[in-house]
Protein backbone atom coordinates (compact mmCIF):
# COMPACT_ATOMS: atom_id res chain seq x y z
CA UNK A 1 0.00 0.00 0.00
CA UNK A 2 2.89 2.34 -0.18
CA UNK A 3 2.82 3.15 -2.80
CA UNK A 4 -1.00 4.69 -2.77
CA UNK A 5 -0.17 6.60 0.64
CA UNK A 6 -0.89 10.13 -0.07
CA UNK A 7 -2.74 9.36 -3.59
CA UNK A 8 -6.36 9.85 -3.61
CA UNK A 9 -9.41 7.27 -3.65
CA UNK A 10 -12.62 7.55 -4.61
CA UNK A 11 -15.10 5.74 -2.60
CA UNK A 12 -19.03 5.40 -3.31
CA UNK A 13 -21.31 4.67 -1.17
CA UNK A 14 -18.81 5.54 1.52
CA UNK A 15 -20.88 6.84 4.51
CA UNK A 16 -22.36 3.49 5.86
CA UNK A 17 -21.43 -0.32 6.02
CA UNK A 18 -18.69 -1.56 3.30
CA UNK A 19 -17.86 1.90 2.24
CA UNK A 20 -17.79 3.11 5.56
CA UNK A 21 -15.27 0.35 6.67
CA UNK A 22 -12.81 0.49 3.42
CA UNK A 23 -12.70 4.62 3.68
CA UNK A 24 -12.05 3.72 7.32
CA UNK A 25 -9.18 1.31 6.23
CA UNK A 26 -7.54 3.34 3.68
CA UNK A 27 -7.20 6.10 6.13
CA UNK A 28 -5.43 4.68 8.30
CA UNK A 29 -2.87 3.50 5.70
CA UNK A 30 -2.36 6.71 4.58
CA UNK A 31 -4.18 7.52 1.66
CA UNK A 32 -6.50 10.17 1.07
CA UNK A 33 -10.33 9.14 0.75
CA UNK A 34 -12.99 10.78 -1.44
CA UNK A 35 -16.50 9.71 -0.20
CA UNK A 36 -19.26 10.11 -2.36
CA UNK A 37 -22.60 10.05 -1.11
CA UNK A 38 -26.55 10.59 -2.17
CA UNK A 39 -27.56 13.04 -0.25
CA UNK A 40 -27.47 16.00 2.74
CA UNK A 41 -28.51 13.64 5.01
CA UNK A 42 -25.28 11.09 4.40
CA UNK A 43 -22.86 13.98 4.44
CA UNK A 44 -23.21 15.05 7.77
CA UNK A 45 -23.22 11.11 9.02
CA UNK A 46 -20.11 11.00 7.09
CA UNK A 47 -18.46 13.90 8.37
CA UNK A 48 -19.68 12.42 11.87
CA UNK A 49 -17.80 9.51 11.50
CA UNK A 50 -14.85 10.55 9.74
CA UNK A 51 -14.36 13.13 12.69
CA UNK A 52 -14.50 10.23 15.77
CA UNK A 53 -10.78 9.60 16.21
CA UNK A 54 -9.42 11.46 14.02
CA UNK A 55 -5.65 10.64 15.36
CA UNK A 56 -5.93 6.98 14.12
CA UNK A 57 -6.20 8.24 10.40
CA UNK A 58 -3.18 9.48 8.69
CA UNK A 59 -4.85 10.39 5.52
CA UNK A 60 -7.51 13.19 5.12
CA UNK A 61 -11.26 12.02 4.33
CA UNK A 62 -13.01 14.67 1.85
CA UNK A 63 -16.87 13.71 1.48
CA UNK A 64 -19.08 14.91 -2.14
CA UNK A 65 -22.85 14.93 -2.20
CA UNK A 66 -23.19 12.58 -5.72
CA UNK A 67 -26.49 10.77 -6.66
CA UNK A 68 -24.71 8.11 -8.15
CA UNK A 69 -27.84 7.26 -10.50
CA UNK A 70 -27.84 10.74 -12.39
CA UNK A 71 -25.07 11.04 -14.85
CA UNK A 72 -24.80 15.20 -14.55
CA UNK A 73 -24.23 14.95 -11.12
CA UNK A 74 -21.06 12.27 -11.70
CA UNK A 75 -19.43 14.29 -14.03
CA UNK A 76 -19.90 17.40 -12.25
CA UNK A 77 -18.73 15.37 -9.32
CA UNK A 78 -15.69 13.86 -11.10
CA UNK A 79 -15.02 17.35 -12.24
CA UNK A 80 -14.62 19.34 -8.66
CA UNK A 81 -12.79 15.89 -8.03
CA UNK A 82 -10.09 16.71 -10.32
CA UNK A 83 -9.93 20.28 -9.75
CA UNK A 84 -9.52 19.88 -5.73
CA UNK A 85 -6.82 16.87 -6.28
CA UNK A 86 -5.75 16.95 -9.59
CA UNK A 87 -5.60 12.89 -10.03
CA UNK A 88 -7.48 9.72 -8.21
CA UNK A 89 -5.61 6.76 -7.89
CA UNK A 90 -7.83 4.42 -6.59
CA UNK A 91 -11.96 3.76 -7.38
CA UNK A 92 -13.61 1.74 -5.46
CA UNK A 93 -17.26 1.41 -6.51
CA UNK A 94 -19.67 0.01 -3.86
CA UNK A 95 -22.35 1.64 -4.07
CA UNK A 96 -25.29 -0.34 -4.62
CA UNK A 97 -29.08 -1.26 -4.29
CA UNK A 98 -31.58 -4.06 -4.10
CA UNK A 99 -35.54 -4.18 -4.19
CA UNK A 100 -37.76 -5.78 -1.41
CA UNK A 101 -37.98 -9.66 -1.57
CA UNK A 102 -41.61 -9.53 -2.58
CA UNK A 103 -40.63 -8.42 -6.33
CA UNK A 104 -40.85 -11.42 -8.06
CA UNK A 105 -38.75 -11.47 -11.47
CA UNK A 106 -42.13 -12.38 -13.32
CA UNK A 107 -43.58 -9.28 -12.24
CA UNK A 108 -41.64 -6.85 -12.24
CA UNK A 109 -41.84 -3.32 -14.29
CA UNK A 110 -39.62 -1.40 -16.25
CA UNK A 111 -39.37 0.89 -13.50
CA UNK A 112 -37.95 -1.33 -11.01
CA UNK A 113 -34.98 -2.70 -13.46
CA UNK A 114 -34.22 1.26 -13.61
CA UNK A 115 -34.56 1.93 -10.10
CA UNK A 116 -31.61 -0.50 -9.64
CA UNK A 117 -29.22 -0.77 -12.77
CA UNK A 118 -29.47 3.33 -12.96
CA UNK A 119 -26.97 2.76 -9.66
CA UNK A 120 -25.63 -0.51 -9.87
CA UNK A 121 -24.92 -0.91 -13.10
CA UNK A 122 -25.20 2.78 -14.72
CA UNK A 123 -23.65 4.48 -11.54
CA UNK A 124 -20.76 1.76 -11.63
CA UNK A 125 -19.97 2.13 -14.89
CA UNK A 126 -20.24 6.11 -15.55
CA UNK A 127 -18.02 6.52 -12.14
CA UNK A 128 -15.98 3.65 -13.82
CA UNK A 129 -15.14 6.05 -16.98
CA UNK A 130 -14.71 9.22 -15.22
CA UNK A 131 -12.09 7.86 -13.10
CA UNK A 132 -10.15 6.13 -15.67
CA UNK A 133 -10.42 9.87 -17.52
CA UNK A 134 -8.43 11.37 -14.56
CA UNK A 135 -5.75 8.20 -14.29
CA UNK A 136 -4.79 8.41 -17.57
CA UNK A 137 -4.67 12.18 -17.74
CA UNK A 138 -1.19 12.51 -15.83
CA UNK A 139 -0.16 9.24 -16.69
CA UNK A 140 -0.41 7.58 -12.83
CA UNK A 141 -2.21 4.41 -13.56
CA UNK A 142 -4.55 3.49 -11.03
CA UNK A 143 -6.65 0.39 -9.37
CA UNK A 144 -10.33 0.19 -9.79
CA UNK A 145 -12.18 -2.50 -7.37
CA UNK A 146 -15.88 -3.00 -7.91
CA UNK A 147 -17.58 -4.22 -4.53
CA UNK A 148 -20.18 -6.98 -6.47
CA UNK A 149 -21.32 -10.11 -4.82
CA UNK A 150 -21.21 -14.08 -5.34
CA UNK A 151 -24.39 -13.44 -6.81
CA UNK A 152 -22.25 -11.97 -10.46
CA UNK A 153 -20.99 -15.55 -10.90
CA UNK A 154 -22.18 -17.08 -13.57
CA UNK A 155 -23.44 -20.94 -11.77
CA UNK A 156 -25.45 -18.29 -8.94
CA UNK A 157 -28.74 -16.89 -8.48
CA UNK A 158 -30.91 -15.55 -6.49
CA UNK A 159 -35.18 -15.56 -6.50
CA UNK A 160 -35.48 -13.23 -3.70
CA UNK A 161 -33.58 -10.53 -5.16
CA UNK A 162 -33.75 -11.07 -8.69
CA UNK A 163 -32.79 -7.45 -10.57
CA UNK A 164 -29.90 -7.65 -7.95
CA UNK A 165 -28.63 -10.64 -9.35
CA UNK A 166 -28.87 -9.72 -12.69
CA UNK A 167 -27.63 -6.03 -12.35
CA UNK A 168 -24.35 -7.43 -10.59
CA UNK A 169 -23.98 -10.13 -13.26
CA UNK A 170 -24.16 -6.91 -15.89
CA UNK A 171 -21.48 -5.43 -13.68
CA UNK A 172 -19.17 -8.32 -13.84
CA UNK A 173 -19.42 -8.14 -17.68
CA UNK A 174 -18.45 -4.03 -17.72
CA UNK A 175 -15.33 -4.50 -15.43
CA UNK A 176 -14.33 -7.81 -17.99
CA UNK A 177 -15.15 -5.64 -20.54
CA UNK A 178 -13.05 -2.66 -19.29
CA UNK A 179 -10.04 -4.16 -18.04
CA UNK A 180 -9.99 -5.96 -22.02
CA UNK A 181 -9.86 -2.61 -23.48
CA UNK A 182 -7.42 -0.85 -21.01
CA UNK A 183 -5.22 -4.15 -21.66
CA UNK A 184 -5.15 -3.18 -25.34
CA UNK A 185 -3.94 0.17 -24.89
CA UNK A 186 -1.46 -0.59 -22.38
CA UNK A 187 -2.73 1.57 -19.78
CA UNK A 188 -1.64 1.48 -16.28
CA UNK A 189 -5.02 0.29 -14.51
CA UNK A 190 -6.40 -2.35 -12.92
CA UNK A 191 -9.41 -4.21 -12.53
CA UNK A 192 -10.64 -6.37 -9.60
CA UNK A 193 -14.34 -7.52 -8.95
CA UNK A 194 -14.22 -8.05 -5.37
CA UNK A 195 -17.45 -10.96 -4.19
CA UNK A 196 -18.56 -11.14 -0.98
CA UNK A 197 -21.02 -13.76 -0.33
CA UNK A 198 -23.69 -12.17 2.52
CA UNK A 199 -22.47 -9.63 4.86
CA UNK A 200 -23.94 -8.16 7.98
CA UNK A 201 -25.30 -4.46 6.61
CA UNK A 202 -28.82 -3.07 6.19
CA UNK A 203 -29.04 -3.61 3.14
CA UNK A 204 -30.05 -7.39 3.39
CA UNK A 205 -32.07 -6.77 6.86
CA UNK A 206 -34.07 -3.97 4.60
CA UNK A 207 -35.03 -5.83 1.60
CA UNK A 208 -36.48 -8.71 4.07
CA UNK A 209 -33.14 -11.42 3.71
CA UNK A 210 -32.48 -13.59 6.73
CA UNK A 211 -29.23 -12.56 8.30
CA UNK A 212 -27.88 -15.14 10.93
CA UNK A 213 -26.31 -13.94 14.22
CA UNK A 214 -23.38 -16.57 13.67
CA UNK A 215 -20.06 -15.35 12.03
CA UNK A 216 -19.18 -18.64 10.93
CA UNK A 217 -22.41 -17.82 8.46
CA UNK A 218 -22.28 -14.17 7.38
CA UNK A 219 -19.26 -11.71 6.65
CA UNK A 220 -18.60 -8.95 9.02
CA UNK A 221 -17.81 -5.54 6.89
CA UNK A 222 -14.60 -5.79 8.15
CA UNK A 223 -13.94 -9.05 6.23
CA UNK A 224 -15.07 -7.52 3.39
CA UNK A 225 -12.51 -3.98 3.71
CA UNK A 226 -9.90 -6.53 4.55
CA UNK A 227 -10.51 -8.02 1.10
CA UNK A 228 -10.16 -4.66 -0.46
CA UNK A 229 -6.56 -3.96 0.86
CA UNK A 230 -5.45 -7.21 0.17
CA UNK A 231 -6.32 -6.44 -3.42
CA UNK A 232 -4.53 -2.88 -3.07
CA UNK A 233 -1.54 -4.29 -1.55
CA UNK A 234 -0.35 -5.96 -4.65
CA UNK A 235 2.84 -5.59 -6.86
CA UNK A 236 2.44 -3.24 -9.25
CA UNK A 237 2.77 -6.16 -11.95
CA UNK A 238 0.32 -8.44 -10.32
CA UNK A 239 -3.43 -7.98 -10.44
CA UNK A 240 -6.18 -10.08 -8.57
CA UNK A 241 -9.03 -10.46 -11.61
CA UNK A 242 -11.43 -11.78 -8.71
CA UNK A 243 -11.61 -11.47 -5.31
CA UNK A 244 -14.28 -14.06 -3.75
CA UNK A 245 -14.95 -14.11 0.15
CA UNK A 246 -17.75 -16.21 2.16
CA UNK A 247 -18.45 -17.31 5.77
CA UNK A 248 -17.25 -20.66 6.36
CA UNK A 249 -20.80 -22.10 6.92
CA UNK A 250 -22.36 -19.46 4.64
CA UNK A 251 -25.80 -20.54 3.31
CA UNK A 252 -26.45 -17.98 0.94
CA UNK A 253 -23.34 -17.89 -1.24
Amino acid sequence: MNRFVNKVAVVTGASRGIGEEISKELLRRGVNVVGLVENSGELQHASEIFQTQPESYKGKFTAFICDISQEKEIIETFSKIKSTFGSIAILVNNAGIALPVANKMSELRGEDFSRVFDVNVKGLCLCSNEAVKLMTERSVGGHIVNVNSTLSLPHLSASMVPVYSVSKKAARAFSESLRSELIKDTRNIKITNLSPGLVNTNLPRMHGLPVPDDSDRVLSVQDVANGCIAILDTPPHVVVLEYTVVAKYCDFQ
